[in-house]
C-alpha cells in the first residue's frame, strides 16, 4: 500500500472493487459500437434514453460502502428507469448474489445532468445513502499538480446533499482480494495470439505447467524404454544409470492405480457437471427472453384485436 492510499483509507466513505469498473466499461464498450461513434464517447446531446446507465451492488458496512457488482438498465423515452426491467434484473441478481444489495447507480457522460437528481431519488428508494458513480470516458488521464504520483482517472463518485438537493463529491479508494487481481488481469490483458507475450497471467502459468509436464512426460519415456531394454538384454547393464533410474523413481509420488483413476474419473464427472449447469443456465436465459419476447408479443397482438373488434362492432351499428 503507498502513502497515498494510507492516507485516504481512514476518510474515504467508497471502495471500488475492479469488477465495477470492468463492467462499467465493457457497457460503454457495447453502447459504443452499437451507434458506430468512431469519434469518442460522447454521450451527451442526445435523447434522454440514449445514455449509459446501471445499477451498483455491493455492501455496507456502517459509513463505507463497497461497490462489489453492477448490471445495466433500461431507460424510458423520458430519461427515467424502466422500473420493471429494473426490478426484473435485481430479483435475479439477488438470487447469484444473495449478500449484495443495492448501493447506487453508474452512469456514463461528459458531466452532470440536471435530471441526475430524478434519477438518485429513485434509486434512494432501494438505497439509503446511494451512491452515483460518473465514469467520463472522454477525459484523458494527466498528472495532477499536488501529487505527481497520482493520475486523474476519469470518473467520480457523488453522494447527494437531501437538503441542498446538490451531488457531493466523496473520496473513495481501491479494493480488491488476490482472485480478483488475477481475474481482471486475466481479463484485459488476455491476448488471441499463439505468442505467450501479450497474454495474462494466467496463461502464462498455465503454459508453463503444461510444458514441464509435457517435458517430464518425454524424460520419464526414455528412462522406461531403456529400463525394458535392460531387461531384455538389448542394452548393456550400467549400475550407475540404474541407481540415477531408481532415485527418479523414488521422487515421484506413490499412488495406487485404483485411487488415481476414482480421483481421475471424479475431477472428469465435475467438469461435466459444470459444463452441464452452464448448459442449462444459458438454455434457462435463453427461454426467459423468449417468454419476455411473447408476452410483450401478444400483449400488443391483444390490443389491435380489441381495437380491431371495437372498429367492427361501430361498424355494424353505422
Amino acid at each position: 500500500m503507498t502513502d497515498t492510499e494510507e492516507a485516504y483509507e481512514g476518510r474515504a466513505a467508497v471502495s471500488i472493487h475492479p469488477l465495477v469498473l470492468v463492467n462499467i466499461s465493457d457497457h460503454h464498450t457495447r453502447w459504443k459500437s452499437l451507434r458506430e461513434d468512431p469519434g469518442g464517447a460522447s454521450t451527451s446531446g442526445g435523447s434522454a434514453a440514449d445514455r449509459v446507465c446501471g445499477i451498483l451492488l455491493g455492501v455496507i458496512k456502517g459509513e463505507q460502502t463497497e461497490l462489489m457488482h453492477s448490471f445495466e438498465l433500461k431507460l424510458n423515452a423520458d430519461g427515467s428507469f424502466d422500473d420493471a426491467f429494473k426490478r426484473e434484473r435485481l430479483d435475479q441478481y439477488k438470487q447469484v448474489f444473495p449478500d449484495y444489495e443495492v448501493v447506487g447507480w453508474y452512469a456514463c457522460d461528459l458531466e452532470l445532468e440536471d435530471s441526475d437528481i430524478d434519477r438518485q431519488r429513485d434509486i434512494s428508494t432501494l438505497a439509503k445513502d446511494a451512491v452515483f458513480f460518473l465514469m467520463k470516458p472522454s477525459k484523458a488521464n494527466s498528472l495532477t499538480d499536488q501529487n505527481p504520483l497520482v493520475k486523474n482517472l476519469p470518473f467520480s463518485v457523488y453522494k447527494m446533499d437531501s437538503a441542498a438537493a446538490l451531488f457531493r463529491e466523496v473520496d473513495f479508494v481501491f479494493a480488491s482480494s488476490d482472485s480478483e487481481r488475477v481475474a481482471v488481469d486475466h481479463v484485459i490483458q488476455h491476448a488471441p495470439s499463439n505468442d505467450s507475450k501479450g497474454t495474462s497471467l494466467v496463461v502464462q502459468h498455465l503454459v508453463t505447467l503444461h510444458r514441464a509436464v509435457s517435458m517430464l512426460n518425454v524424460h520419464m519415456e526414455v528412462v522406461q524404454k531403456y529400463l525394458e531394454a535392460t531387461a531384455r538384454g538389448e542394452v548393456p547393464w550400467h549400475s550407475g544409470i540404474l541407481r540415477h533410474a531408481a532415485e527418479v523413481c523414488t521422487l515421484l509420488p506413490s499412488m495406487k492405480l485404483d485411487s488415481y483413476s476414482s480421483a481421475v474419473l471424479e475431477e472428469t464427472d465435475n467438469e461435466r457437471i459444470v459444463a452441464f449447469l452452464t448448459g442449462v443456465t444459458k438454455i434457462l436465459v435463453i427461454n426467459d427472453e423468449i417468454r419476455n419476447m411473447y408476452k410483450n408479443e401478444w400483449a400488443a397482438f391483444g390490443s389491435s384485436f380489441k381495437n380491431v373488434m371495437r372498429w367492427a362492432d361501430e361498424a355494424k351499428k353505422w
